[in-house]
């Protein structure tokens, strides 16, 4: 439904924001456009945006949303947020900044607003390791909520899984402490099930003994993107568990923004890390470095706290459109595949072409997690920059999803799937995991409050 067909009005929602400590932006008002997805081709009109300043106004709005007809969506830093119509409140929760480290215990408390980058230098001063993704400007809260994959996730395994403790507000209303000894079901759901069911508002997560890294990313020349994408093919099937990696197929724009050696031309690009020793981190990537000269980039010993920095990952929003599959083996049928659709002669629009390489402690399926598809090989993500002088750049990207094709699975992983249609996401988990998330929302969500952002169970009842 829309604000149109409910008798919610403006009039209503300023009365909302009477009973908050926070505030209620209406369109056109200062602080609506927190409310915009960091995927800026994405155009989100909810018919207001709550900026919370604690627990009592994250329930509150919840209420209100049930009472009123409406559905909330959450958002703090906008990674991973689609656009929402005016059936919707945006509950922003950016200005929930808590973040603490027990180093005796070994573990942090991190609030909503709290990104990833601030908690991994908070719990290195205590030379602990925050597993958090790629990059440093991502919220913790929403990316354990999907699962988490991370720059060790071979190693470490599915960052959610190291989670011990949540508070929630389900959509019912009602703020509940989770964990494996309370609400285990809400605990297996919150971890993984990307907020279906409620709202996260604190995580008690531990964090490894870990203080530096061997890693870095080497980029390679146009002339040796099809030797340095075969040798990877097979490269990265062997690596052992203390390796993570992934692969990345560039064509950047010139740009003053961009580094000389990758302006306007195909690249390609290796990122790596290792927890083993440096020694033998450095003599198992030696393959591919000998796999073409590179023109950019290095590996080394680094602190733990400076590893995103190696992905280099954008801080501002932009336009873009994604694809995203699993495919088991990079067989040769498969990298001809990526070589015709996407590499030096193919003359794509696409920006990148990224395959993350899954295997080791991630494919552990631990039992109380609602992440599924531990089992699969690669994730490869095609990337278009959405501009006037792009061209069809969604074109470009189907064609690249449509050149492997023929060996996608048909599951998908949540952590990467960039779209809010219900159906496809359900490919994000197990049968039987839709089956338990959908059960459990018609005792936790009865108003189907949370069924927004494309999430599986806005197709219920």
């Amino acid at each position: 439904m829309s604000k149109g067909d409910t008798s919610v009005t403006d009039a209503a929602l300023s009365g909302l924001g009477k009973m908050l400590s926070g505030r209620v932006r209406l369109p056109g008002s200062i602080g609506y456009e927190r409310s915009a997805p960091f995927n800026s081709a994405l155009i989100s009109q909810p018919a207001g945006v709550v900026t919370v300043a604690d627990q009592s106004d994250i329930a509150t709005t919840i209420r209100f949303a049930a009472d009123h007809g409406m559905r909330v969506a959450v958002q703090a830093t906008g990674h991973g947020t689609m656009a929402q119509g005016d059936d919707v409140l945006v509950i922003h929760t950016g200005d929930l900044q808590s973040c603490s480290v027990d180093p005796d215990r070994r573990l942090a408390r991190v609030a909503p607003g709290v990104r990833a980058g601030r908690l991994v230098r908070a719990a290195a001063d205590h030379g602990l390791a925050a597993l958090t993704g790629s990059s440093p400007g991502v919220g913790v809260v929403g990316y354990l909520s999907g699962g988490g994959i991370g720059p060790l996730s071979s190693t470490f395994g599915v960052s959610s899984d190291y989670v011990r403790s949540l508070e929630v507000i389900t959509g019912d209303g009602v703020v509940r402490r989770v964990s494996l000894d309370e609400h285990p079901d809400l605990f297996w759901a919150m971890r993984g099930g990307r907020g279906a069911l409620g709202v996260i508002t604190a995580v008690e997560v531990e964090l490894p003994a870990l203080t530096s890294v061997y890693a870095g990313t080497v980029v390679f020349p146009p002339e040796h993107m099809e030797a340095v994408l075969r040798t990877w093919a097979d490269w990265s099937a062997e690596l052992p568990d203390a390796a993570t990696t992934s692969l990345t197929m560039m064509n950047l724009p010139a740009s003053p923004a961009v580094p000389a050696p990758l302006a306007g031309r195909p690249t390609i690009a290796v990122s790596y890390a290792s927890v083993a020793s440096p020694q033998r981190a450095e003599a198992l990537f030696a393959p591919m470095r000998a796999a073409g000269t590179p023109i950019l980039g290095e590996t080394g010993q680094l602190a733990y706290a400076d590893l995103a920095s190696i992905f280099n990952e954008p801080t501002d929003p932009m336009p873009v459109c994604r694809d995203h599959v699993i495919i088991g083996e990079l067989t040769t049928p498969v990298v001809d595949a990526l070589l015709s659709a996407a590499g030096p002669t193919s003359s794509t629009t696409v920006t990148t072409v990224e395959i993350r390489r899954l295997a080791g402690a991630f494919a552990q399926d631990p039992p109380l997690s609602a992440v599924s598809h531990r089992d699969n090989g690669y994730a490869l993500t095609a990337t278009g920059v959405v501009s006037p002088d792009a061209g069809d750049v969604q074109a470009d990207v189907n064609k690249v999803m449509a050149a492997v094709a023929p060996w996608t699975s048909p599951t998908l992983v949540r952590n990467f799937t960039d779209t809010d249609d219900p159906e496809t996401l359900r490919k994000s988990y197990s049968s039987d995991t839709v089956a338990r998330l959908l059960a459990m929302s018609k005792n936790y969500d009865p108003s189907r409050v949370m069924a927004v952002n494309g999430e599986i169970t806005s197709t219920a009842r």
